[in-house]
C-alpha cells in the first residue's frame, strides 16, 4: 500500500470496522491464510504472521468460535489490525512557531539522509513537504499545535471505536500524519501518537491547554485597600515567541478588564486603550459599598459593554486564585 490517501482511507477502515463483517468481502488483492495450532487445537499460544514487505498491512482475524460466544450468534467474529513492516522510525515534535521531524533507522539508530517528509492533514491533504538533511532532520515553520479540522468517518455500532482496545487509531479523526519515504521503505506517524512519551513523564513545561503563548500581567499601585479608595492598575501584554516576545496582534489584544469579588462572584468591567508599547492603564474607584475580601482581575477580548455573567463565570474556579 504505497498511496498516502489509501492508507489514511485504511486506517478509518480499521478504525470503524464491527465485528460481524470483513473489511474485505471483495477486496482485489487480499490474501487469505490459516495460522496453524502446532500445540493443539485448545492451547494459548503466540503465533506471528508473516508480512514478506516494507509498507501498511491490514490484517484481519476471522474466528468461528468466538462469535457464537461474544456475539450471540451462529457467526464469524472479525477482528482487524494495521501492521506497519519498516526499519524507519520517525519523531514529531510540535510547537506553536515551527515544528521538526527526525527520522532514524530502527536498525542502527542512525539519522538517515535525504528521506522525504509529508505532513498532511487527516484527510491526507500535504501541508508540508521536504527532505531530511545530513542529520535526518526537517524544519518545519508552521504551527502544528492545532488540529486543522476534523475528518469524521463511519463507524460501526459494533466497532471498537472510542474504546481502549483501539489504540492507536483512538484519534485520527482529527490531527496530523507525517509520512516518510525513501527509496525501498516508508513509514508514518500521527500526531496523537505521545503514549509512554508524554511531557509529564519526564517534569517537562508545557503550555496550558489551547495557550496561544500570550502573557499578560496586571500590577497594582499597592494590592491593600480599604473600600471609597482609589486602585491604579498598569496591564502589560506579550506574546512568546521563538525569539523571545513580541507584540500582540490586533485580532488578540483584549479589549476589557474584569474585577470580581472572590466571594460572591459580582464583578465590574472596564474597557482597556493599549498604548504602543503593549501596555493599558485602568483607574477603580472603590464603590463606598465594596464587599470585603479578596478580588480577581482578568482580560477579555469582549467589549465591557458587552460582557454576561456566562462569559465571565468564576475567575477563581477559571484561573485559581492567583
Amino acid at each position: 500500500m504505497e498511496n498516502r490517501r489509501e492508507m489514511i482511507q485504511w486506517l478509518r477502515r480499521v478504525a470503524g470496522a464491527g465485528r460481524k463483517n470483513s473489511l474485505f468481502p471483495k477486496e482485489a488483492g487480499a490474501k487469505s491464510f490459516t495460522l496453524p495450532k502446532s500445540m493443539g487445537a485448545k492451547a494459548f499460544e503466540v503465533m506471528g504472521v508473516p508480512l514478506e514487505k516494507p509498507g501498511l498491512h491490514i490484517v484481519e482475524l476471522e474466528s468461528r468460535v468466538l462469535g457464537p460466544s461474544l456475539l450471540g450468534q451462529n457467526r464469524s467474529l472479525y477482528v482487524p489490525t494495521a501492521a506497519l513492516v519498516t526499519n524507519l522510525a520517525a519523531h514529531l515534535k510540535r510547537g506553536k512557531d515551527s515544528s521538526l521531524v527526525w527520522v532514524t533507522a530502527l536498525d542502527t539508530g542512525q539519522a538517515v539522509e535525504n528521506a522525504t517528509v509529508f505532513v498532511t492533514d487527516c484527510n491526507g491533504n500535504d501541508i508540508w513537504t521536504w527532505k531530511t538533511n545530513e542529520n535526518g532532520m526537517v524544519y518545519i515553520p508552521k504551527d502544528l499545535t492545532e488540529s486543522p479540522g476534523s475528518c469524521k468517518f463511519p463507524v460501526k455500532e459494533d466497532s471498537y471505536f472510542d474504546s481502549p482496545q483501539l489504540g492507536a487509531l483512538r484519534d485520527i479523526d482529527q490531527g496530523y500524519f507525517v509520512f516518510v519515504e525513501t527509496s525501498d521503505d516508508m513509514t508514518f506517524l500521527h500526531s496523537s501518537w505521545d503514549e509512554g512519551i508524554e511531557t509529564w513523564r519526564y517534569q517537562l513545561p508545557e503550555a496550558p491547554y489551547r495557550s496561544r503563548n500570550i502573557i499578560a500581567y496586571t500590577v497594582l499601585n499597592r494590592s491593600l485597600l480599604r473600600a471609597g479608595e482609589t486602585v491604579h492598575m498598569k496591564h502589560v501584554i506579550r506574546k512568546h515567541t521563538i525569539a523571545g516576545f513580541s507584540g500582540i496582534d490586533e485580532k488578540e489584544i483584549p479589549v476589557s478588564v474584569v474585577v470580581q469579588h472572590q466571594g460572591s462572584e459580582q464583578w465590574q468591567a472596564f474597557p482597556l486603550k493599549w498604548d504602543k508599547n503593549g501596555a493599558a492603564e485602568t483607574i477603580w474607584k472603590i464603590p463606598a459599598n465594596a464587599k470585603l475580601g479578596n478580588y480577581l482581575t482578568a482580560l477579555f477580548q469582549k467589549p465591557a459593554d458587552q460582557l454576561s455573567d456566562e462569559d465571565i463565570g468564576s475567575l477563581s474556579e477559571r484561573f485559581g486564585d492567583e
